[in-house]
């Protein structure tokens, strides 16, 4: 996943780690707004996982990643496939 961030920050994400819906909902428009905003905030200095757990056949994972000085919340669900089905970068 840590790899996963620093491309979406890049704006280098492979779209085909995403699950058909949410392709059609986060690109191209709101990965470059994603991009954007985390390159303005500097590099990716910390990346830890704080909790995951199964809901409903996803696996949800929260991590803790630290862009500059700017602590970020980024939730992450995978289906069965491995699929990126969720993503969510939002303030601590």
């Amino acid at each position: 996943m840590k790899a996963v961030l620093v491309a979406v920050a890049s704006g280098t994400v492979n779209q085909d780690d995403f699950t058909a819906e949410l392709r059609k909902a986060i690109f191209p428009d709101k990965a470059a707004q994603a991009a954007a905003f985390l390159k303005s905030l500097g590099e990716l200095k910390a990346f830890e996982l704080i909790h995951k757990n199964e809901v409903d056949k996803l696996h949800s994972f929260q991590y803790r990643a630290v862009f500059g000085d700017t602590a970020l919340k980024v939730i992450v669900a995978l289906n069965d496939d491995n699929k990126i089905a969720g993503f969510v970068i939002m303030p601590e």
